[in-house]
């Protein structure tokens, strides 16, 4: 059950009767009086309403674990979570009163309009779906550090976090996962990088098996502008394109290798065959393609020359595709095969 912004009156009795019927109850808390919320499951404050309810400035770690068993123990509260931006967060468990500190995930933070509400709505889904208590503040922590790394408020999608979960599981970082996005998400990214006079490069593909010609291809990318999108064909945009046997690694983990480079800062996973969609809508100011394109086969060219942007080809390396690693795996097995 998720209490958020209660009123008097009614909150006690609400969380009786949440308890009396085994309902885990969190609080997103609002003021000063927390006799309200009294018997609650967990509460999660930010820092500055903790300090409001505590009564004074927090010094340092061992001051705020201090703190908090005072407030868990005279609130009644099962758990305790501090939200404490660029710091992370702080938990803690009525049951064992230690405290666990959990550094932030964001690497860069654009706006933090609604991390408060990502982060109880994280929590308490992954806590009622029966996630051990600290991981799934860990979850929450990883949710929030993407939600501050869009414009606005913006909710997180499934893929972004189903991503952040299968990198590594929790120890992941979420820069990873914050720069796999929605083309909504990107496109208002982009109005915002647009406005700050960055040049945009945006470059597309299947990227199955990532290999040196593609590293070359994006950091020669990247160095052409301030900020570079990439529009990566999802699943079944790569069977009709490549055929029935590929690809080779599912749109998620291409989508994660991508944003592990530090040269990639948006990936947006489209369903179309060509990326005129994402090209029309972003309007990068540079498209960028491999020279074993002719520019008049660029898609996308005509959309970008239309608003003054440019087209620039960049020289492949030949000794490298997805189809001749491929392929030398193939070889590889069949001599293993006869000996």
């Amino acid at each position: 059950m998720l209490l958020k912004h209660l009123l008097e009156p009614g909150n006690l009795q609400i969380i009786k009767f949440g308890k009396k019927n085994n309902k885990i109850i969190l609080v997103d808390p609002k003021g000063r009086d927390w006799d309200r919320y009294n018997g609650a499951t967990c509460v999660t404050p930010n820092t500055s309403e903790f300090e409001l309810v505590y009564g004074e400035s927090i010094r340092d770690n061992n001051h705020l674990f201090n703190a908090m068993k005072e407030i868990i123990m005279k609130y009644d509260l099962s758990k305790l979570v501090v939200t404490r931006g660029s710091k992370g967060m702080a938990a803690m468990e009525k049951k064992s009163l230690d405290g666990f500190l959990i550094p932030t995930m964001a690497k860069e933070v654009f706006d933090v309009s609604g991390a408060g509400d990502t982060v109880i709505a994280t929590l308490t889904t992954a806590y009622a779906a029966g996630f051990p208590f600290i991981e799934a503040v860990k979850l929450a922590n990883i949710a929030a550090g993407i939600v501050v790394g869009k414009i606005g408020t913006q909710p997180i999608t499934r893929l972004e976090l189903e991503t952040a979960i299968k990198l590594n599981g929790f120890k992941t970082c979420a820069s990873f996962s914050s720069k796999i996005t929605s083309l909504n998400a990107a496109e208002t990214l982009v109005r915002a990088w647009k406005s700050a006079n960055y040049k945009i490069v945006f470059t597309n593909g299947c990227f199955d098996l990532l290999h040196p010609g593609h590293i070359y291809l994006l950091n020669s990318a990247k160095a052409l502008g301030d900020r570079l999108i990439v529009g990566l064909n999802n699943d079944l945009s790569v069977r009709r394109l490549k055929g029935p046997t590929r690809p080779i690694l599912d749109e998620k983990a291409r989508a994660a290798l991508l944003g592990s480079l530090e040269t990639v800062d948006l990936v947006i996973i489209f369903d179309e065959d060509t990326p005129e969609n994402l090209i029309r809508i972003l309007k990068p100011d540079i498209l960028v393609k491999g020279d074993d394109y002719k520019m008049d086969e660029v898609i996308g060219k005509e959309i970008v020359e239309s608003y003054g942007g440019k087209i620039h080809l960049i020289p492949i390396l030949k000794d490298y595709s997805t189809t001749k690693i491929t392929q030398s795996v193939l070889n590889y097995n069949e001599k293993q095969s006869i000996f």
